[in-house]
């Protein structure tokens, strides 16, 4: 049986060998008090060699009193010393100059021990089992590909298990981390990836159940603010009117000559969307959707589709495919470039995909640029802050 001693109060003569303890336990209000039929409520011996063991269950409000026998008769009073609620997860009050602690007594029994010793009486408290579970976890993105996992102390606890999962209602098996510490960096991951945390507190009676689960995203470049498509995965066209790439907002559009001003952070991405055709330019890259409902983005646009004219519209789309670029699981227009119109800027406007069918998942998500014709009218095009909501 495992043991966490607090030393409470000295007998005041410490030299003397202690002869005998009694024990009281009194009652405030709690008739249904039990002490598992080991102890009844009235005054008892206690052999120091023995010392009784008080089986506490929850719901239970009781006080204890302690009385030190010298060998010379003389007696030692260390009383009040402590009261506690068991149906409370608070740390025990304490009257003296020691302190004792009983965290989670709802959650296990707690065994209060009397021991005599040479020098004093010490009052021990001792969990029955294993330690109660870890409040929520806590997961922050610290770093491109970096997750900082934390949580509470828990009292009775000699270490800690984290386990995890890509959903939270996985089983949980993939070992994150087990120590001593309470919390940990996970640095296993890629950009855009979700995970979940569950930690387990354990001691040599073994472990808690599982807290309740807490995740987060490591960061996605989808706002471009690293200052390149860091993340992304290009096919541009083969003679594109303007290679895509990510511009700050210094620079100006291609063929108006506007201001570049992204709607989030000092960087865009920007493609002339015109050029040899009839062709694609695609963006692409594995995200994992977590718990997520939709995929918002920002874009922007001008075209000229009279001055040639083009007899073709042109559509920006966005594509779901399978993890790794598979095959297409939806697709949605989100705009069209109406042939011979011209529109010289559409301000920025919001897109968004329904994503909730693919929850807890990681899809390929896929911007699409189609060029119908071969140089058939210059359009140019902005996207940023593409999330996950």
């Amino acid at each position: 049986m495992r043991r966490t001693r607090r030393s409470i109060e000295k007998v005041i003569r410490h030299y003397f060998a202690i002869g005998l303890v009694a024990a009281t336990a009194a009652l405030y209000g709690c008739p249904q008090f039990a002490l598992s039929g080991l102890l009844s409520p009235s005054i008892i011996d206690v052999n120091v060699e023995e010392p009784a063991t008080v089986v506490v269950g929850a719901g239970t409000t009781f006080q204890l009193a302690v009385t030190g026998v010298t060998e010379g008769g003389e007696r030692a009073d260390i009383s009040d010393i402590a009261q506690w609620n068991s149906s409370d997860s608070s740390v025990v009050s304490v009257v003296g100059d020691g302190t004792l602690y009983a965290a989670g007594l709802g959650e296990s029994q707690v065994r209060a021990v009397l021991e005599g010793y040479a020098d004093g009486i010490t009052v021990v408290v001792e969990t029955n089992g294993a330690p109660p579970a870890p409040a929520t976890v806590v997961v922050t993105q610290t770093g491109p590909t970096l997750l900082h996992v934390q949580w509470e102390d828990v009292t009775f606890a000699e270490g800690y298990e984290v386990y995890y999962d890509t959903a939270p209602g996985g089983t949980f098996a993939a070992v994150a981390y087990s120590g001593t510490g309470t919390s940990f960096v996970d640095n296993t991951l890629g950009p855009g990836q979700v995970r979940y945390y569950r930690a387990h507190a354990t001691n040599i009676d073994g472990a808690s159940a599982p807290s309740a689960p807490g995740w987060a995203r490591t960061y996605f470049n989808g706002d471009f603010e690293l200052g390149d498509l860091s993340g992304w995965t290009l096919a541009d066209i083969g003679s594109p009117f303007l290679e895509m790439q990510v511009v700050d907002d210094t620079a100006i559009t291609p063929w108006y000559g506007n201001p570049v001003v992204p709607i989030e952070g000092s960087y865009t991405a920007i493609n002339g969307f015109d050029g040899g055709g009839p062709d694609t330019i695609t963006l692409g890259a594995d995200i994992d959707i977590g718990p997520s409902s939709s995929l918002e983005f920002d874009y922007r646009l001008g075209f000229d589709l009279a001055m040639v004219p083009a007899s073709v519209d042109r559509t920006f789309q966005v594509k779901i495919r399978a993890a790794g670029g598979g095959g297409v699981l939806a697709n949605q227009t989100i705009y069209t470039a109406t042939a011979g119109v011209e529109q010289s800027d559409t301000g920025w406007l919001s897109g968004l995909v329904d994503v909730s069918g693919f929850a807890h998942t990681t899809v390929w998500v896929e911007f699409l640029w189609d060029v119908p014709e071969s140089f058939s009218g210059p359009a140019e095009f902005q996207l940023d802050d593409v999330r996950l909501q």
